[in-house]
């Protein structure tokens, strides 16, 4: 999963692989899956700065994970 951010003040409507949109208000953050993000229309957009690739789930849960690891190293050493 990808998660992308309007850089816009103005909606954009994102035209998905497979005859979906998506409609992003401005300044608005979506999810889009791996299959989705590989859209022609997206990828343009994200070329023209219009959207901004802003994290990927990946990326979320390894930042939980090490969160959770250090509050866990926190509480060991007390």
């Amino acid at each position: 999963m990808v998660v992308v951010r309007n850089r816009l003040n103005q909606r954009l409507i994102v035209n998905l692989i497979g005859g979906k949109n998506i409609d992003l208000l401005a300044k608005s953050k979506a999810e889009f899956s791996g299959e989705e993000s590989l859209s022609p229309h997206l990828q343009t957009l994200i070329a023209k700065g219009d959207i901004s690739v802003v994290e990927t789930i990946e990326e979320q849960v390894e930042e939980i994970q090490l969160t959770r690891k250090k509050g866990k190293s926190k509480k060991s050493t007390k």
